[in-house]
């Protein structure tokens, strides 16, 4: 790194989820005068029925340098996702050559990441890559993860096992670095709302017992997910406020939000949905509900930070390491019934369960920052590691 250039850091963030995650590490680079922070936004971000969340971003005071138009379509299938992918790496390759990009930085697995990390390496343009390593084998975003650290340059994992499940992919040690997950960086830097400024905000009232719910598609079958059976058993839950939010732009997720939204018409005194809350008022809620259930990362990554217990359905985080507070369970009636009765007769508030997280401590993002800061050069060159 030379000091008489800024270094040029592109963020690329294509969703509500994963922007909350990159925002402290985003502020760090901001205020360094060592570094120019580009933005990209592209996917839900962009859409007016994923509740156009590009706009949290400027609210947090960031500059979106390019958007890159999303999937403009409420029904996603295969074609059109297919359709995003081709038409973004164009798009991605005009804006990295026009922003002058030194170092690009994704998080996770989306679809959407695709298109930007092979434009970059035909670009020559490295990446450093945050959360791989990990699995999931209820989704293609484990393919996704895997195929984005085959093409990146430095990498940071949240558990020492995935730093060597990427060692046995053949990266170089040296440029794997464990730092922990993101996820509590997110919670540590959010202030929690009360329980009124949430009801105020979303017009409904908590009850007695709440449980926020979000379901997102089993990407790694071809047919649509079926929920009726979590609904089966919400439906006979008594005293308690069911809060659903809404499902992410993966294939067949529409045939989800339609299950959703008609079981929530049909009982909209325990019921509410809300597409999205925005990232402050849905760690909040995450804080005083009972419990999160459904599969999302969300339930295994930030829950159990805010001494909130999950119940896990289906096979979506499969693979996952999973916080002693975690309920898992297949995705049928009398699995997921078991699983609430076990949540009902477990003292969930006790420390004992939320002692010795596997995804580390805060202060994930500050270590990233510093260990790229640190760096003396950053080439595109890449290395075969053989493990031995």
């Amino acid at each position: 790194m030379t000091k008489s250039k800024k270094m040029n850091i592109c963020f690329i963030t294509s969703s509500r989820a994963e922007y909350g995650l990159l925002k402290k590490l985003m502020g760090y680079f901001k205020v360094d005068k060592k570094f120019n922070l580009q933005l990209i936004v592209t996917g839900s971000h962009l859409s007016e029925k994923y509740g156009n969340t590009y706009k949290e971003i400027l609210n947090d005071g960031f500059s979106i340098n390019k958007k890159i138009r999303p999937i403009n379509k409420y029904k996603i299938t295969s074609t059109n996702i297919n359709e995003f992918i081709g038409n973004s790496f164009k798009n991605f390759s005009t804006s990295f050559s026009l922003l002058k990009t030194d170092l690009i930085i994704l998080l996770g697995d989306r679809y959407e990441l695709i298109a930007p990390s092979y434009v970059a390496l035909i670009m020559k343009i490295p990446i450093a890559h945050i959360h791989g390593g990990e699995i999931t084998k209820g989704s293609i975003d484990d393919n996704i993860r895997h195929t984005i650290t085959k093409l990146s340059k430095f990498h940071f994992v949240a558990n020492i096992n995935y730093k060597k499940r990427l060692i046995r992919m053949g990266e170089n040690p040296s440029r794997v670095f464990v730092v922990g997950a993101m996820g509590p960086d997110k919670i540590s830097s959010t202030k929690i709302l009360t329980k009124n400024a949430i009801e105020k905000k979303f017009k409904f009232n908590f009850n007695k017992v709440n449980y926020l719910v979000t379901i997102h598609p089993e990407t790694s079958k071809l047919e649509f997910l079926n929920i009726s059976p979590l609904l089966s058993v919400l439906k006979k839950e008594k005293n308690c406020k069911i809060i659903f939010t809404g499902s992410n732009t993966d294939e067949n997720s529409f045939y989800i939000r339609k299950q959703i939204k008609k079981f929530v018409k049909l009982y909209p005194l325990k019921t509410k949905y809300i597409e999205s809350m925005g990232d402050q008022y849905y760690i909040s809620t995450i804080k005083h509900v009972n419990c999160v259930i459904g599969n999302s990362s969300s339930g295994i990554l930030e829950a159990p930070y805010m001494n909130t217990p999950t119940i896990n359905i289906g096979t979506r985080q499969d693979g996952r390491l999973l916080s002693k507070s975690i309920i898992s369970c297949k995705f049928t009636k009398k699995e997921i019934s078991k699983a609430i009765d076990q949540l009902k007769k477990r003292n969930y508030a006790d420390k004992k369960y939320y002692k010795n997280l596997p995804y580390g401590k805060k202060g994930g993002s500050k270590r990233i920052f510093s260990i790229i800061k640190s760096l003396k050069t950053i080439s595109h060159e890449k290395e075969y590691y053989d493990s031995k």
